[in-house]
């Protein structure tokens, strides 16, 4: 995807975000739910190319372990 492509694509996702918040409409949220995912796959595409970390790490589950020990 080139810049254009991408800006785009963002552009799109507020616009529904926007139109979410203002009519409480369930289309305008699936909409904005798809190019929300949309925009992220292209994130981590780049990221991926890039060679950088995750900008938003994963959340830790309720079930992982600490990572140091208690005595």
């Amino acid at each position: 995807m080139n810049h254009r492509a991408f800006f785009d694509l963002v552009r799109r996702m507020r616009i529904k975000q926007r139109e979410y918040f203002k009519y409480k409409r369930k289309a305008d949220l699936n909409e904005s739910k798809r190019l929300e995912s949309q925009v992220d796959t292209e994130i981590s595409r780049v990221e991926r190319l890039l060679g950088l970390p995750d900008a938003i790490p994963p959340q830790p589950s309720i079930f992982d372990t600490p990572d140091k020990k208690t005595p």
